[in-house]
């Protein structure tokens, strides 16, 4: 099931801020200084993942088949060696744009 909710994208200098609705925030105990992966799909929308902080073995954000050990600078995804490209430290994604 999706669920769609509406949001307010604020541009505060080079800075966007996107506010989170208060039933989402709510509903998954989303608070100041939750870690949470932020990338933008290949549709163009803007997704965000919770990490989990008792998962030391997360999995690859790309392929979600290798453990994570690597973050790309530009998006912040965690990625497997594979999806990583370590001369530039960005993510696949990343790195073809």
């Amino acid at each position: 099931m999706v669920e769609k909710f509406s949001s307010r994208v604020i541009r505060l200098g080079e800075y966007l801020r996107i506010a989170i609705p208060l039933e989402i925030a709510n509903t998954v105990n989303l608070a100041d200084q939750t870690p949470v992966n932020i990338f933008i799909n290949d549709q163009g929308n803007i997704e965000i993942e919770l990490q989990e902080s008792d998962a030391p073995n997360a999995m690859c954000a790309i392929c979600g088949i290798y453990a994570a050990r690597k973050k790309c600078i530009n998006c912040g995804r965690i990625v497997c060696s594979k999806c990583f490209w370590a001369f530039g430290s960005l993510c696949k994604k990343c790195a073809r744009k």
